[in-house]
């Protein structure tokens, strides 16, 4: 029988303490630790995507681009006929270089003035030289000429507010792309009429696309807007293909505020950085969400 000494106990004691205190510190920190949710069945679709529409009807004199065009914003689309509205604005821009209508108006309000001064005046030193009646009229008269030269004013306001919306409609006539991307549908051609409002093309842009998915639950407080991922496509490669899946980052846009009750989920929208331009609209993807326990 083996005694053991108070001292040899005591030590025992020690180390046996020291150990437990070590595991519960080990175990405190893998609880502290980030978790990974994993959301499988995401789907890809356009975050970019613009209908090209006219302005105003027009018979299509030029088209710039075809199918699969690559644009930058501001680049040339389609050229509507313009010659009709060059003319107008020869028009307005003579109707606002003529001063002869203001100045004419201008002259028959100060000689309508004149006259009017006259034969008041007259009218003073010898009482009943003039009548009443032609006072009054002469008075009318003058009233008549500054509404004359109040029109020729506003006419000429109304030139330049013509000249302006011409201007603006032949800057329209030029229909440009709002957007960098790719030009992927294209119904018109040239010497076709197109009219105001109606779409004729379609462009989209692939460098961010949104990413929508169902995460349990439970998970609805954990992932907030702003929230970091890693997204991969989950598409079956093509025979041979053996290089590994390429990672996409991407950020949290939405998580909804209803849960679905059946399901338990909750439906939740990112935006994913196309970096390499392979991703498409309608791969399927797979989402990989670190979250901390106390997130919460």
């Amino acid at each position: 029988m083996t005694i053991i000494s108070p001292n040899s106990l005591t030590c025992l004691v020690t180390i046996i303490a020291i150990w437990s205190g070590f595991f519960v510190t080990m175990e405190s920190s893998f609880a502290q630790q980030n978790s990974t949710i994993v959301v499988e069945k995401c789907q890809l679709t356009i975050k970019d995507r613009v209908e090209l529409t006219s302005l105003q009807t027009g018979r299509i004199k030029q088209i710039y681009v075809t199918y699969g065009s690559q644009v930058k914003s501001g680049d040339a689309l389609i050229k509507l006929d313009d010659e009709m509205l060059k003319l107008s604005l020869q028009v307005a821009e003579k109707q606002l270089s003529n001063p002869f209508e203001y100045q004419f108006a201008q002259k028959s309000r100060e000689l309508a003035l004149m006259e009017f001064d006259i034969a008041r005046k007259l009218n003073d030193k010898i009482p009943g030289s003039r009548s009443q009646l032609e006072l009054q009229e002469l008075k009318l008269k003058t009233e008549h000429a500054e509404l004359q030269q109040n029109q020729a004013y506003l006419n000429h306001e109304l030139a330049q507010l013509k000249k302006s919306q011409l201007m603006h409609e032949l800057d329209a006539s030029l229909i440009k792309s709002p957007l960098d991307g790719t030009v992927v549908d294209l119904k018109k051609h040239v010497g076709e009429v197109v009219q105001a409002g109606e779409k004729f093309g379609e462009i989209i842009n692939l460098e961010k696309l949104y990413v929508e998915g169902f995460m349990p639950a439970n998970y609805a407080w954990n992932v907030t807007t702003g929230k970091p991922f890693q997204a991969y496509s989950t598409f079956e490669k093509p025979a041979g293909m053996t290089q590994p899946a390429t990672i996409y980052a991407g950020t949290i846009l939405m998580v909804h505020p209803e849960i679905d009750d059946i399901s338990k989920t909750v439906r939740f929208v990112g935006i994913v950085n196309n970096h390499d331009n392979m991703l498409r609209s309608g791969l399927p993807m797979k989402l990989q969400i670190e979250i901390s326990p106390n997130s919460r």
